[in-house]
């Protein structure tokens, strides 16, 4: 429905693989729900069990190492959803708020948190900056002002 709405919506979300009992079936089902809603991007963490909890003490609990395995295999995922969001982008017209100036550059988010670096001057810092993008690298889109 957000979709609809904002098409371009940023929607993310956190997940924590090896819960006791999940199995390969159930992290599977895992990563075919994160790519059908298609987020924008993920945060990933192995289930900790704590001392004296109802989850330390359940059968199937999942190895560490089977764990960190699931973790990466997710994390993948969701690099590969975040950079296909990014390129998404590539082309558009977007204003971003200049955070940071390094040697010429400043780099910025946009308003669904798009990271963006572009040629600038440090005086733009928190202005809204109108920039067209045409590039995506490492997590980040290169714009130009426009």
């Amino acid at each position: 429905k957000i979709r609809k709405i904002r098409p371009d919506m940023a929607v993310t979300t956190d997940v924590i693989v090896g819960f006791p009992s999940e199995d390969e079936k159930l992290f599977n089902e895992t990563i075919n729900f994160v790519k059908k809603v298609s987020f924008a991007g993920g945060h990933v963490f192995p289930f900790s069990s704590r001392n004296k909890t109802p989850a330390s003490k359940m059968a199937n609990q999942v190895t560490k190492e089977e764990k960190h395995k699931r973790c990466k295999k997710l994390i993948s995922v969701f690099d590969e959803l975040e950079e296909a969001y990014y390129k998404k982008h590539l082309q558009k017209e977007v204003i971003v708020i200049p955070e940071v100036y390094t040697d010429g550059y400043l780099t910025g988010h946009t308003d669904n948190y798009l990271k963006v670096k572009f040629e600038g001057c440090k005086e733009l810092i928190g202005n809204e900056v109108k920039v067209k993008l045409y590039e995506y690298e490492d997590k980040i889109l290169i714009g130009k002002i426009i």
